[in-house]
């Protein structure tokens, strides 16, 4: 699904009473436009996202709750396509309250504007990054960054433009030599 309207989530979920609603967001593409000041995705449930495209807006997803979130072989590139810009945008932005921890595990995937973290709000955090390609992890000191993105992780930062065919109709298809092709987790594919 994709959201006309700038001041509208394309996805909105709420846990309310249910500890244990989750959402899933498989094969698909879910945007906003590109200038929208809203997240795509705004999620106080479990996530899951699996091999889906999520674009536009002010953020990817945006969480304030205690959730978990597994974002799985997917691409999430908010603000303009194809343009990392971390700063203006960013893939995951994550602002937990007071007594809630957000989990967030990022594998085999391409966050084109990265991670944020921030805990004026007085909650705790921990993501992990294994085998993806993230434009940057900018998280407050006292969450758990498990995100490495030096030359001894399995982890890479590539511009949008090395990785993706691009065009004025954005094609986030992986280009001919992008170094993002087979690097992905080995080994079989998770079930689920």
């Amino acid at each position: 699904p994709t959201s006309p309207n700038d001041d509208r989530f394309a996805i909105n979920q709420f846990a309310g009473p249910d500890p244990n609603r989750e959402m899933r967001i498989r094969r698909s593409m879910v945007g906003v436009p590109a200038d929208s000041a809203t997240p795509v995705v705004n999620s106080t449930t479990r996530l899951t996202v699996d091999s889906s495209l999520i674009t536009g807006g002010a953020s990817g997803a945006l969480t304030l709750e205690k959730v978990e979130w597994l974002i799985n072989n997917s691409t999430i590139d908010p603000g303009d396509p194809g343009v990392s810009e971390p700063v203006e945008a960013q893939s995951l932005f994550l602002q937990p309250f007071a007594g809630s921890t957000v989990d967030v595990t990022v594998d085999s995937s391409i966050l084109v504007d990265g991670v944020f973290g921030n805990a004026s709000d007085g909650g705790d955090a921990t993501v992990t990054c294994e085998f993806s390609d993230i434009a940057a992890v900018d998280l407050d000191p006292s969450f758990t960054n498990n995100c490495p993105l030096d030359g001894g992780s399995t982890n890479t930062t590539t511009p949008p433009e090395d990785l993706f065919v691009g065009g004025a109709a954005y094609d986030w298809m992986l280009k001919a030599g992008s170094p993002a092709i087979d690097t992905g987790q080995p080994g079989a594919v998770p079930a689920g």
